[in-house]
């Protein structure tokens, strides 16, 4: 009964990553399309993310709220439903500013899961179990982020960018759908819960967690970089790839997916802290191999600046919903949602910024700064769990 709990746990799981990030991320895929077609520079159009993300960091204390007033997984129906809803219509915009509108809402309508999805496991699961299906919610992250550049880079090509988003957001559905029919549970506890304030406060208040959301407020942002403006620089000479070809270089979130779902291992031997600085390390790796003019440097080095940021992310995940009390589990994955969808947003703006003034050079200098201070902080943080005895 615990293992079909479990299965079931983590395609749902799976189905709500993928229902989100589709529909998050797609059109990063499709940018340099948006800005021709708009007449607008990279860096604006790469604000079509950041409305997004924006939305969704400002919406966060909202959901969390009425995930306690409906149940949790009554708030993420809503959520994916709506939002895919809502992405159908904005693959319509007559106008970047529309198009700005309509990501913000958007991104404000899928907070829900991102937020409420780490306290629901933790609450069905708990121990090792939980920490695996939070590393399957992550995997289903990057397959939706990855299916949605993919196709909406391939569409693109032939059929442009707006059907293309109309498509993803089909998907998008599809995934909402199952997720709504297979989720279970989540309902009100009947437990006191404290005060929307008085949590966030106390999350904010524990150095372990407020050390995890500033690490990955500053990662998440380069990470967001890198898929919205290598498509400008590789659509540009010595490359001038197709939006088609450039989309698959979105494979690499396959290395993703499987460093996102070993990360529990990771952590169970390693533990977490060791983990977190060997995530970070092949970060900047692979952000310094994008460097090289070579396509074969810049392929390789993004499977692993990949790789590596999923890694992190799920290990801290994970790591924020087991750290916290069970009073403040949901305030605590707040905290970390907005640090992560508030650094994506800025970082990924101010990163355009440094692209369009100077290339990929200037990116680079940017990303590779806020990476470095992120593992200064993570080796100067203090030793963090200890690897469990059972990890052999």
């Amino acid at each position: 009964m615990a293992e079909r709990t479990t299965a079931r746990m983590t395609l749902v799981l799976v189905c709500a990553g993928l229902a989100t990030f589709a529909d998050l991320y797609a059109i990063q895929g499709v940018l340099p399309l948006v800005a021709a077609e708009f007449g607008v520079d990279a860096a604006t159009a790469g604000l079509t993310v950041s409305a997004a993300t924006l939305g969704l960091g400002l919406a966060v204390l909202p959901w969390v709220a009425i995930g306690e007033r409906i149940g949790r997984v009554r708030a993420m129906r809503i959520a994916v439903l709506g939002a895919a809803a809502l992405s159908l219509l904005s693959a319509a915009a007559p106008t970047i500013e529309s198009l700005l509108v309509a990501r913000l809402l958007c991104g404000a309508l899928l907070a829900a899961v991102p937020v409420l999805a780490i306290a629901y496991v933790h609450e069905q699961l708990g121990g090792t179990a939980a920490a695996r299906a939070v590393a399957a919610y992550v995997a289903g992250t990057t397959l939706g982020g990855a299916s949605g550049r993919l196709l909406a880079g391939v569409i693109a090509d032939p059929l442009g960018w707006r059907t293309a988003l109309v498509l993803v957001a089909m998907l998008s559905a599809a995934a909402a759908v199952t997720f709504s029919l297979l989720a279970r549970g989540g309902a009100r506890t009947g437990l006191a819960r404290p005060g929307l304030v008085r949590g966030v406060r106390t999350a904010l208040a524990n150095p372990g967690l407020s050390t995890i959301a500033l690490q990955t407020f500053l990662l998440i942002g380069v990470f967001v970089g890198m898929y919205s403006y290598l498509t400008f620089r590789l659509q540009e000479e010595p490359y001038s790839f197709s939006p088609a070809t450039i989309a698959l270089l979105t494979l690499c979130y396959l290395v993703g997916t499987v460093t996102a779902r070993l990360s529990a291992g990771f952590v169970a031997r390693l533990g977490y802290r060791r983990t977190v600085v060997l995530g970070v390390a092949g970060m900047a790796a692979g952000l310094g191999l994008t460097c090289f003019e070579p396509i074969l440097a810049v392929v390789a080095g993004l499977a692993v600046f990949t790789g590596a940021w999923f890694l992190t992310h799920a290990a801290a995940s994970a790591e924020t919903g087991a750290r916290a009390p069970a009073d403040y589990r949901a305030h605590a994955s707040a905290v970390y949602t907005i640090a992560f969808y508030l650094g994506s947003a800025v970082g990924g703006w101010a990163l355009g910024l440094l692209f369009h003034a100077g290339g990929w050079a200037g990116f680079a200098l940017g990303g590779g700064a806020l990476v470095a201070v992120a593992g200064v902080i993570a080796l100067a943080s203090g030793p963090r769990r200890e690897p469990s005895a059972a990890a052999a």
